[in-house]
């Protein structure tokens, strides 16, 4: 398995069918994917203080995932849009 670390806001809202929810940065969460096809990943959020402003998310998969082919953030973006529209 490889995995990716991504950087995030340690505070953000995100939107969800019953409307937008604000994301404590001192609670763990994972977001399903929702993929139409193909493989769906979660994503692990990291608790963290919040002191510093960022928090951590895990993407955990395959070598052979395309998520390794991208080298760009709005490559990233279009992937992550699939994945958790």
């Amino acid at each position: 398995l490889r995995y990716k670390v991504l950087t995030l806001p340690s505070d953000f809202v995100v939107d969800t069918p019953d409307g937008e929810a604000a994301l404590s940065p001192r609670v763990m969460y994972a977001v399903r994917g929702a993929a139409p096809s193909g493989r769906r990943h979660k994503l692990g959020l990291i608790p963290s203080r919040g002191e510093h402003g960022t928090r951590t998310a895990n993407l955990i998969t395959k070598p052979g995932d395309s998520v390794w082919d991208i080298s760009d953030v709005e490559g990233f973006r279009k992937y992550a849009a699939r994945q958790w529209p």
